[in-house]
C-alpha cells in the first residue's frame, strides 16, 4: 500500500466486519453521509454501500470520493448518489437532494453540479460581490441554476438571479479575511513564494504532444535532469573510470561525470508550469515526490537504451492492450503493470486521470447525434467537459475541452554529448567556444567535437529510487538479450546500486531555474 511507514492501512472488506461499523450504521437516520479517499467508480465503495444496503434497504445515501481526479458520479441505486468532484481543490462538488422520507422506495430526486473554484463563481452562486461593488460580477457562460434558488439547485427557463441594484453583501467576511492571512503567514514561514527564475512560457504535461519545446516532460529529461543532477553532484576522480577520456562536463557546470543515461516516471510530475515567476510554491505544485536518484555504474550504453525502449515498448504495449479489452501479459510488461499497480497505491492516479481527459476531447470531436448542434462554442473558454453516471449536465460553467495527447510512462535525458556535454579532455576550451558549441538541442550529437557514445561505452544508469525492482530486473533482461561482453556481462543487484545525487525529485525544477531562468 501507499502509506506512510508506522501506518497501517485495513482493507474495505475487513473494516465493514468490524464491531464499530456495524454498531455506527445499526440506528436508523435521515440520511446517510459517506466520506472517503476512494473513486466513486472501480473500486471499493460498493462494499461500503451493500453493507448500509444490508440493514436499511431505503435510507438515503449520500457518498463523496476521490482520488482519481476525475469529476465523475454514479447512482449505485435510485436513493443514492456518488459524487467526485476533480483534484487539488480546483472543483467544488454539490449535492442536493429531495428527500422527503428515509423510508419511502420511492426514487430520489437529486442534482450535481461542478463548480469551478474562483471567486466569481463563489460569488454568483452566494449572491455577494466585491467590498466596493454594488452588484455580482458578470458569470461565465452558465449551465446554472436558471431562474431557481441556489439551494434547491432545480433547473428553471428563467433567465438567471435577479441581481437588482441594490447593494449586495460582500463576499469578504471576518472570518474569511482571517483565513487568508493565516494562509499568508504559512506562505511566508515555508518560503512558498521564494523566486526560483521567470519560465519562459508555459510547459504543459499532456497538453502539447511529447516530445515537443513546450512539453514539460521534454524539459524534465532533455535538460532539467542533466543541469540539475550534475551541478549537485561532487567531481568524480578520473580512476574511476578505465578512460578518462569518457568523462563530461555538463553544459553550465563545472562538474564533470561520466556519461548518463537519466531515467524517471512521467507520473512524477503532477501539474503543469505557467508563463511568468516560478516559485517554491511552483516548484512543490508540478513535482511533489520525495524521491532519492540513485544510478548503477559500469552499465553498457547499448544496454541502458535497451532498458529505456523496453519501458518505453512494455509501457505502450499495456495501452494497446487496455484500450482493445486486452487481459494481461508476460513477462517485461507484467513488471510494468506491477508499477503501475504501486503507483496507484502511492496515489499516483495518471493513468485514470489521462484516460478521462483524452475521453473529452474524443467525445468533442465525434459528437454524438443527440448533441445540441446550435449551442455555438465560440465564447466558451478552455475547461473540463464532464460525461459522467448521472443524469443531465453536471458542469457549472459550459468549456470547450482541453487538448489532451499521449504522454509515455518513462521520460529520459538525451546522448549526453548530444545536450551540451563535452568529453573532459575538451573541458579546457575558452568559454566563449564552450557557449558557441553548447546548445541544448539534438543537433549538437552532430557536430564535430562531439564524440557519439558506442554501444560498449560504460554509461552511468540514473534513475528514481522508486522504480528500481522493476529497473533491475529489466536491465538484467536485457543484458541477456544484448550482445554484451562475456567477460562484462553481470547480474546487476541492489549492492550495485549506488546514490547519484543529494537533490530529491522535487528539487531539480528548483535548480533549474536558478540556472537557466534567471
Amino acid at each position: 500500500m501507499g502509506n506512510d511507514h508506522n501506518t497501517t492501512v485495513q482493507k474495505v472488506e475487513d473494516m465493514v466486519k468490524e464491531e464499530w461499523f456495524t454498531s455506527e450504521i445499526a440506528e436508523e437516520p435521515d440520511f446517510f453521509l459517506l466520506v472517503g479517499h476512494m473513486p466513486v467508480q472501480r473500486d471499493n465503495w460498493p462494499l461500503v454501500f451493500n453493507a448500509v444496503r444490508a440493514v436499511h434497504p431505503e435510507t438515503p445515501i449520500f457518498i463523496f470520493g476521490g482520488h482519481t481526479h476525475i469529476r465523475d458520479c454514479v447512482q449505485l441505486d435510485n436513493r443514492s448518489m456518488s459524487l467526485e468532484s476533480r483534484r487539488y481543490m480546483e472543483t467544488v462538488g454539490w449535492m442536493s437532494a429531495n428527500v422527503s422520507s428515509s423510508t419511502s422506495s420511492d426514487p430520489i430526486s437529486f442534482s450535481r453540479q461542478y463548480l469551478n473554484t474562483n471567486r466569481l463563481t463563489y460569488q454568483f452562486h452566494t449572491r455577494t460581490s466585491d467590498s466596493n461593488s454594488t452588484s455580482s460580477s458578470h458569470y461565465p457562460r452558465s449551465n446554472s441554476h436558471s431562474g431557481q434558488d441556489d439551494h434547491d439547485h432545480a433547473h428553471g427557463q428563467g433567465q438567471g438571479h435577479d441581481h437588482s441594484s441594490s447593494p449586495l453583501p460582500s463576499f469578504d467576511t471576518p472570518l474569511g479575511l482571517q483565513i487568508t492571512q493565516g494562509l499568508n503567514a504559512l506562505s511566508e514561514r515555508f518560503n512558498l513564494s521564494f523566486q526560483f527564475g521567470v519560465a519562459p512560457s508555459d510547459f504543459t504535461i499532456n497538453q502539447v504532444a511529447y516530445p515537443s519545446s513546450n512539453s514539460i516532460l521534454t524539459l524534465m529529461g532533455a535538460q532539467v535532469l542533466p543541469f540539475s543532477l550534475t551541478v549537485s553532484r561532487s567531481n568524480f576522480s578520473a580512476s574511476s573510470s578505465s578512460n578518462s577520456s569518457d568523462f563530461v562536463t555538463v553544459e553550465g557546470t563545472n562538474t564533470t561525470v561520466p556519461p548518463f543515461l537519466m531515467l524517471t516516471n512521467s507520473g512524477s510530475l503532477r501539474f503543469d508550469i505557467y508563463a511568468g515567476p516560478f516559485t517554491k510554491n511552483d516548484q512543490l505544485t508540478a513535482s511533489p515526490f520525495a524521491d532519492a536518484f540513485n544510478y548503477i555504474p559500469g552499465v553498457e550504453w547499448g544496454v541502458a537504451l535497451g532498458v529505456r525502449g523496453a519501458l518505453d515498448e512494455a509501457g505502450e504495449a499495456r495501452r494497446i492492450r487496455k484500450r482493445d479489452g486486452g487481459l494481461g501479459g508476460l513477462g517485461l510488461e507484467n513488471e510494468l503493470e506491477k508499477r503501475e499497480e504501486e503507483l496507484y497505491c502511492r496515489g499516483d492516479v495518471r493513468k485514470r486521470y489521462m484516460d478521462w481527459m483524452a475521453s473529452q476531447v474524443c467525445r468533442h470531436d465525434t459528437p454524438d447525434a443527440s448533441d445540441n448542434e446550435d449551442e455555438s462554442e465560440e465564447d466558451l473558454t478552455l475547461g473540463y467537459v464532464t460525461t459522467d453516471s448521472c443524469p443531465g449536465i453536471g458542469d457549472d460553467t459550459l468549456h470547450t475541452p482541453l487538448n489532451s495527447f499521449d504522454i509515455p510512462d518513462f521520460i529520459s535525458s538525451d546522448d549526453p554529448f548530444a545536450i551540451g556535454g563535452t568529453p573532459i579532455s575538451q573541458a579546457t576550451a575558452s568559454s566563449s567556444s564552450s557557449s558557441s558549441s553548447s546548445s541544448s538541442s539534438s543537433s549538437n550529437s552532430t557536430s564535430s567535437s562531439n564524440p557519439v557514445l558506442t554501444n560498449s561505452t560504460l554509461v552511468a544508469l540514473v534513475f528514481v529510487d522508486f522504480i528500481q525492482d522493476q529497473l533491475l530486473g529489466i536491465l538484467n533482461s536485457m543484458q541477456a538479450q544484448t550482445g554484451v561482453d562475456k567477460t562484462k556481462k553481470k547480474e546487476f543487484g541492489a549492492g550495485d546500486v549506488r546514490t547519484y545525487s543529494t537533490l530529491l525529485s522535487m528539487e531539480v525544477l528548483g535548480v533549474w531555474a536558478i540556472g537557466n531562468w534567471s
